[in-house]
């Protein structure tokens, strides 16, 4: 008998979420870039729309991710431990810290086991070298991610009342 306490998440509040998510990491990724530009003299995309496209899929690909991984923990303690966890392990070894030319050969075939690498790879390409259109296999990756994860995230997460 399910535990009434909980109850499970609807694709559409997914949605909503993610849309969330979406408007508040584009806003962060706007600020993150102007101080780019302003203090560091960042350059301009190479390809802006696949610029845009690269900020966009990874948001619905990682968020229902986030949301299925934490829907398997018991309670909001392990779940923010374990994302926490998640979430270190990505930035350290995906090259969003250190450039994975730096690390052991081991830890760039395991980076590339991580969703964030290819994230990562997504939006140093489009944003110095080649149009979206080129990166493909990130693309495909990030999209497969999104659809796991989001039937995953629906079936398992749940909220608590």
């Amino acid at each position: 008998m399910p535990d009434e306490r909980f109850c499970p998440i609807s694709p559409v509040s997914l949605g909503a979420h993610m849309v969330y998510g979406l408007i508040v990491f584009l806003f962060s990724a706007l600020v993150i870039a102007g101080f780019g530009w302003l203090f560091f003299d960042l350059n301009r995309p190479v390809y802006s729309g696949s610029v845009v496209l690269a900020l966009i899929i990874p948001i619905f690909a990682l968020f229902p991710f986030g949301m299925f991984v934490t829907s398997l923990a018991r309670n909001n303690r392990a779940a923010a431990a374990i994302s926490s966890l998640l979430l270190n392990l990505m930035l350290f070894l995906s090259g969003a810290t250190f450039p994975l030319e730096m690390m052991p050969v081991f830890l760039q075939h395991v980076a590339k086991l991580l969703p964030l690498y290819y994230v990562v790879d997504l939006l140093r390409q489009t944003w110095n070298s080649t149009p979206i259109t080129d990166q493909m296999l990130s693309v495909f990756v990030l999209i497969g991610i999104g659809v796991v994860s989001s039937v995953l995230a629906a079936k398992f997460f749940r909220w608590s009342n």
